[in-house]
């Protein structure tokens, strides 16, 4: 709801019908390392589990027909989740192998991570009995972003009575508060050669596993040290003109890179210099036989990371600030691409409050001239479901007067 009225920022969402009580699953520590071979590791013996899950699907309410067990490990630099699961034909229905492929026509274990327990936000990872991998965002409880990548771990061991899984997620994975903290957490399995789908906590049909307000509780989870260097990716590319004569030839190179720093567990800083999208996945195809341009959902590894805190109200038609529109031409039949020279962007949170921060500056280039972009985000966490929240963009590039153009933008927003 935009612009809603000053008193309307106060209420905080009523709980939802019906909503079954909150469930919790401590979480086991160990000192050692693993990863995602250690099944066998004593220390899953003495972690909690949680068993008792309910059906979706196909009889909403009712206790699942087979056994699926879960416990989380936290470890010195990763969180540990491991999922057995019963399966009596131990005949399992799984197709994919493909990154993000959409396993939902499997056998399926998928899970979700409210790392600072705003009750609308996630981390969802999931796998099928091939170990396919799939992983995304969830932003204010909406269907999983996969365009979100992350390095992380998964293994599956078939044994005669099911499925065994074990999900290694490294700490600098995820973004969370400092301390030792509560977590939201909730996970749902899929077995199809019965139809049938399970929740460990809300399982009512109208919800999905984003739907993060019903999500339960990871607690027990200890303070994790501030983190630093998170990732420096470089590159370099080189071309060769080759003519007639050996002594005529040109050799054209570039380089660049991308690097990221953790100041702190909530907050971090990307920086991009001479960007290079060459690994970026293509756009899915679409033809346009309408006079709307299409709309094309962002990919870039760059504005992806916590693009979820530049969202901004709850529409895609009227977007004050879309990122795939920096490094592209103004023109809206046949965008050509622009190169980006240096990009800054601050993301964080501090206590209740999430901020952005991003400044770009493009090249001059298809007649574009250079262009510096600036965007700056706040978003103020109210309660359950609620948020105020406000958004300023900028862009600036000289005209044919030599003088700066400038367009701007201010926006607030607010859900209650």
């Amino acid at each position: 709801m935009l612009c809603g009225p000053i008193a309307a920022l106060l209420l905080h969402a009523a709980p939802l019908a019906g909503q079954p009580p909150q469930r919790a699953l401590a979480v086991g520590v160990t000192p050692r390392d693993l990863s995602a071979t250690d099944f066998d590791d004593p220390a899953w013996q003495a972690a909690p589990a949680a068993r008792e899950l309910f059906q979706q699907e196909p009889e909403e309410g009712r206790p699942a027909t087979v056994g699926t067990e879960c416990r989380v490990l936290a470890t010195p630099h990763a969180l540990l989740l491991r999922f057995v699961m019963e399966e009596p034909v131990a005949e399992f229905v799984a197709h994919e192998l493909r990154r993000d492929a959409d396993l939902s026509n499997d056998d399926r274990i998928a899970f979700v991570l409210d790392t600072y327990h705003d009750r609308r936000n996630a981390y969802f990872f999931a796998t099928n009995p091939n170990g396919a991998r799939e992983d995304g965002l969830v932003t204010e409880e909406g269907d999983p972003s996969l365009d979100w990548d992350t390095v992380w771990d998964v293994r599956v061991r078939r044994t005669p009575q099911g499925w065994d899984v074990l999900f290694r997620i490294p700490y600098t994975a995820l973004n969370f508060p400092g301390g030792g903290e509560i977590w939201g957490f909730n996970f749902s399995r899929i077995m199809r050669r019965r139809n049938e789908t399970v929740r460990w906590t809300g399982w009512k049909r109208p919800f999905a596993l984003s739907k993060i307000s019903l999500a339960g509780e990871l607690s027990g989870i200890p303070a994790m040290p501030t983190r630093r260097l998170r990732s420096l990716t470089p590159y370099v590319a080189g071309v060769v003109d080759r003519r007639e004569s050996p002594l005529d030839t040109d050799l054209h190179g570039k380089a660049g890179l991308d690097f990221r720093y953790g100041l702190s567990s909530s907050t971090e800083a990307d920086l991009t210099a001479n960007t290079d999208f060459a690994e970026t996945e293509a756009d899915v195809q679409q033809f346009n036989f309408g006079r709307a341009a299409l709309f094309f959902p962002e990919k870039r590894p760059f504005f992806l990371q916590r693009s979820q805190i530049f969202a901004f109200g709850s529409s895609n038609t009227t977007l004050p600030f879309f990122s795939r529109r920096i490094g592209l031409s103004n023109d809206e039949e046949n965008p050509v691409p622009i190169p980006i020279d240096a990009g800054l962007k601050l993301t964080g949170r501090l206590g209740r409050a999430d901020f952005g921060a991003l400044a770009i500056q493009t090249r001059e280039a298809a007649g574009e001239p250079r262009t510096d972009f600036f965007v700056g985000r706040v978003k103020q966490d109210l309660g359950e479901a609620s948020y105020v929240g406000a958004l300023f963009t900028d862009i600036e590039r000289p005209s044919a007067s030599r003088l700066i153009a400038t367009s701007r933008t201010y926006g607030a927003h607010t859900s209650v």
